[in-house]
């Protein structure tokens, strides 16, 4: 009898191309919602020393990656919230020329036969959850991130001061939030 595969489904839109210059909402868990990466108490946040090393890491993303800079973001205890300003130079105009890669990223198992472009949020969001699990390795510290993260293209300049004041609100919003256990 043949082994069933489970086909993964993407959450990504199909439809656009993720290293095109954007601002992108990104939110990246902890694995299983763990608090591992600091508590709030009394309305601060005390950090862990894994969300130390979250925070720093988040902070050098613009140093390996030149073609992103960093707008909000917030360390929770079992969560980051963050914008990433994605401006890769070489795509001002290959809108046009993207028409190989979309059938070769809808073809059957695209994600098992290629990793993600370079300098795209995928590949960018795969790098930093990596460095933040090996310095945690390095200093024993048991930590693991959500297999998949959320991500969301900001669309507009009112849809960019939405997310940053849910980001810059998040702390105060703790109690309410989907991922306080």
């Amino acid at each position: 009898m043949p082994r069933l595969t489970k086909k993964r489904q993407s959450y990504r839109l199909s439809t656009w191309n993720y290293d095109w210059s954007a601002d992108y909402f990104i939110t990246i868990c902890v694995k299983n919602h763990q608090c591992l990466l600091g508590s709030i108490k009394d309305s601060k946040f005390h950090y862990s020393s894994i969300g130390i090393i979250a925070e720093i890491l988040w902070e050098k993303i613009p140093i390996h990656h030149p073609e992103v800079s960093l707008g909000e973001y917030i360390i929770m205890p079992n969560h980051i919230h963050g914008i990433l300003h994605l401006n890769n130079k070489e795509d001002e105009n290959k809108i046009l020329i993207e028409t190989d890669y979309h059938s070769l990223k809808h073809s059957e198992n695209w994600h098992s036969k290629i990793s993600p472009p370079k300098n795209s949020i995928p590949s960018i969001i795969r790098s930093y959850k990596s460095s933040v699990k090996r310095y945690c390795n390095r200093f024993d510290l048991q930590f693991e991130w959500q297999k998949r993260y959320y991500d969301h293209i900001i669309r507009d300049g009112n849809d960019y001061l939405r997310i940053e004041n849910y980001i810059l609100n998040n702390r105060n919003k703790w109690d309410e939030d989907r991922f306080h256990p």
